[in-house]
């Protein structure tokens, strides 16, 4: 009986850690000082305690993030994911409300059973895109200086 006292004291004192590490990451991120979102998959693969939290959880905690743009963010990811069916792991409807979804987890973004798939559709909506030049398309091209 006492083994399985200490086994249930330890087991609710590293809950109790794991959560105030999830914690104090939502602080960092909305203070601005976690990673930005194009270096999650790699911050989370050696933070193991941000597995089961929820990728709306950490969107809503980003400066400049809403409720609505973070669920925006989240069904583009999904919508890229679960094009023809490509991904069967992707979260899927539920049976009380067709539109509600499944809450993916950043566990569920770096699982190697996706073989990467949800870390590229992650950083292909989250790397910064560069327009080519200034005025682009309506302009032309400026002058090369090596020419």
């Amino acid at each position: 009986m006492a083994t399985d006292d200490n086994a249930l004291r330890h087991a609710r004192s590293v809950r109790y850690s794991n959560s105030m590490k999830r914690a104090r990451f939502l602080v960092d991120v909305a203070n601005g000082e976690a990673p930005p979102p194009s270096e999650i998959p790699w911050y989370v693969v050696e933070h193991h305690y941000l597995h089961s939290m929820a990728l709306i959880t950490y969107l809503r905690h980003l400066p400049r993030w809403g409720d609505k743009r973070s669920k925006r963010f989240l069904d583009t990811l999904v919508a890229l994911l679960s094009d023809e069916g490509r991904d069967p792991l992707a979260p899927r409807a539920t049976k009380t409300r067709s539109t509600a979804r499944r809450r993916p987890t950043f566990g569920w973004l770096v699982d190697s059973r996706a073989q990467g798939r949800r870390v590229l559709a992650w950083l292909s909506l989250t790397q910064p895109r560069e327009t080519p030049w200034v005025g682009w398309p309506l302009s032309p091209p400026p002058p090369r200086g090596d020419e």
